[in-house]
C-alpha cells in the first residue's frame, strides 16, 4: 500500500497515480490531503507529493510543481512545462547503444546525450532539484495527455495539409526524446528511488497492424479508369489489363498481409470502408463481391478495426455508418479503430470514438517520424483534458511505419530494418508492446516498395 500525501487532490494526479502504481507496480494507493491521516498511517509506504520538502512530514519527497493543480484546458502556453533538462539516470547499455544507433542512422545529432562510467543523462519534464530530480508525475502527464500537441494544434502553422501536427514543432522531437520511452525509463527510476520491486505480469509482445487503404490495386476499378491510368503510367498495362481478367491483383490482402499476420495472434487487421471516393478515401466500392469477401476472410486470421476515412466535418455521422457497415459484412463487433492518414484532432477525434462505442484506438504514432508519440510502449486510458477527465478509451501506441520511413524520412528498406530491430531492443528491455504498421502495398513489392516485404517480415519477427 502507497499513501501519498499532497495539499491539493486533482484528477489529472489520480489518473497518472493509477497508470503508474496500479498499471505498473500492481499495488494499491491512496491520495489524501489530511495530513493528520498522512501522519497517523502505519504499514504503508508513504510520499510526500509538495513542492519543498517537510522535515516534519514523513516519508520520501517527491518534488510537486504544482502542473497538476492547474485548470488544464486553460493553459494555452506551451512554455510552462516545454523546458526540458538531462539528468543522471542508472545506465542502461542496452538503451544507451540502441539510442546511439539510432541517432547515427537517422543522422541526428544530440549533445545533451552524455555517456558516464555509472549512469547516463535522461531528458525529463519539470526538473527540480531533489533527490529524485524531477517531478516525474506531472512529466508522466505531460507525456500521456498529448497537452503540448494540443496546445500547439491551435495555431495552423504547426500542422501539416491533412491538419496533423507536424512533429519536429513538439519540443520532445527537438530533443529527440521522441526515440526514448520515456515514461517508461521515469517510472524505472521512481521505481529504484521508492525501492519497490516491481510485480510484473506483462512480457514483450510484437503486434503486426495492417492498413487496407486500397484493397486492390487495380482490380474493381471502371474501366476508363484502368485506361486512363495505363496511359499515365505504360508500365503498368500488362497489370492492368490482367487485372481485369483474373483474380491476380498485386495489393490483395490474402495475398500479401494475409501471412504476416496470421503467424501473430494480437495482430489487428484495418479496414477502409469509405462510401463516397476521392483522392483521399480511394477503397475499392463496398458492392465489389470480391472487397467483401476480402473482409469476410481476414476475420479468420486477425482481429479486425474500422479505418475511418478522411474527413474534416460531420465525422461522427460518417464513421459511425462506415462502422456499422463494417458489421454488417464482417458479422464482428468492432472496438478497434485506426485514423486514415493518422489524421488525429485531440481531442475531438478521441471523444467522437467514444461516443462509437469503440474501446481501443491505434493510432497514437508519428505520421512524418518515428518514435514514441506519447513517451511510452504499453496501452494507457486516455485523459481528456478538456473535461478533467480520465475516460475508457484505452490507447495503443505504434513506435514505427513503412509510408513515414519512405516518404517522410526517406529511409531504406535497409535502414528501416535496422531501425526496427533497435526499438524491438530496446522495448523489450521494459517488457513493453513493438506495435508497428504497414500497409499491403508495402509487401507487395510494387509502386516503389520493391525489397520492403522483407523489412515487414523482419519487423514482424521475434528477436
Amino acid at each position: 500500500m502507497i499513501l501519498v500525501f499532497t495539499h491539493k487532490v486533482s484528477h489529472a494526479l489520480q489518473y497518472v497515480l493509477e497508470e503508474i502504481f496500479s498499471k505498473h507496480f500492481h499495488v494499491k494507493f491512496e491520495i489524501t490531503n489530511n495530513q493528520e491521516h498522512y501522519q497517523s498511517a502505519t504499514n504503508t509506504l508513504k510520499i510526500k507529493y509538495t513542492p519543498l520538502n517537510d522535515s516534519e512530514l514523513e516519508g520520501l519527497w517527491i518534488p510537486n510543481s504544482e502542473f497538476l493543480n492547474r485548470n488544464l484546458n486553460e493553459i494555452n502556453d506551451v512554455n510552462l512545462f516545454s523546458k526540458i533538462d538531462w539528468i543522471p539516470m542508472k545506465k542502461v547499455e542496452i538503451m544507451d547503444s540502441t539510442f546511439i544507433k539510432m541517432l547515427n542512422l537517422l543522422n541526428l545529432q544530440n549533445e545533451n546525450f552524455k555517456l558516464h562510467e555509472h549512469y547516463s543523462l535522461r531528458p525529463v519534464y519539470f526538473p527540480m532539484k531533489s533527490e529524485l530530480g524531477f517531478d516525474v508525475f506531472s512529466h508522466v502527464f505531460v507525456l500521456l495527455s498529448n497537452i503540448e500537441e494540443i496546445i500547439l494544434s491551435k495555431d495552423s502553422e504547426n500542422l501539416d495539409k491533412y491538419k496533423r501536427i507536424k512533429s519536429n514543432k513538439l519540443s520532445f522531437v527537438k530533443t529527440q526524446m521522441h526515440l526514448l520511452p520515456m515514461v517508461e525509463i521515469a517510472i524505472e527510476r521512481l521505481k529504484d528511488f521508492l525501492k519497490l520491486e516491481l510485480n510484473e505480469k506483462r512480457e514483450f509482445q510484437i503486434i503486426p497492424t495492417a492498413d487496407i487503404d486500397q484493397c486492390f490495386r487495380f482490380k474493381g476499378k471502371p474501366i476508363y479508369k484502368v485506361l486512363g491510368g495505363a496511359l499515365k503510367n505504360p508500365k503498368t498495362i500488362l497489370s492492368r489489363f490482367l487485372s481485369l481478367f483474373s483474380k491476380t491483383d498485386s495489393f490483395t490482402p490474402s495475398e500479401t498481409v494475409q501471412t504476416i499476420l496470421s503467424q501473430n495472434p494480437n495482430s489487428k487487421i484495418f479496414w477502409l470502408c469509405n462510401n463516397k471516393q476521392s483522392k483521399l478515401n480511394k477503397q475499392a466500392k463496398r458492392s465489389n463481391v470480391e472487397f467483401q469477401e476480402e473482409i469476410i476472410q481476414s476475420v479468420k486470421y486477425s482481429d479486425i478495426g474500422i479505418h475511418p476515412s478522411y474527413q474534416l466535418s460531420k465525422e461522427i455521422e460518417i464513421y459511425a455508418e462506415e462502422k456499422n457497415w463494417l458489421m454488417q459484412i464482417s458479422k464482428q463487433e468492432i472496438v478497434h479503430s485506426r485514423q486514415h492518414y493518422i489524421h488525429l484532432t485531440l481531442p475531438k477525434t478521441y471523444q467522437i470514438l467514444e461516443k462509437m462505442n469503440i474501446e481501443n484506438d491505434w493510432s497514437m504514432g508519428f505520421n512524418d517520424n518515428i518514435g514514441y508519440r506519447t513517451g511510452t510502449c504499453l496501452p494507457y486510458f486516455w485523459f481528456d483534458i478538456s473535461t478533467n477527465e480520465k475516460t475508457n478509451l484505452i490507447i495503443n501506441p505504434f513506435v514505427i511505419m513503412d509510408v513515414s520511413f519512405k516518404n517522410y524520412l526517406k529511409i531504406n528498406s535497409l535502414q528501416a530494418n535496422q531501425l526496427g530491430k533497435l526499438f524491438k531492443q530496446s522495448i523489450k528491455q521494459y517488457k513493453g508492446i513493438f506495435c508497428f504498421i504497414f500497409h499491403n502495398e508495402s509487401v507487395s513489392e510494387t509502386d516503389g516498395w520493391q525489397g520492403w516485404k522483407n523489412t515487414i517480415i523482419s519487423w514482424a519477427s521475434p528477436i
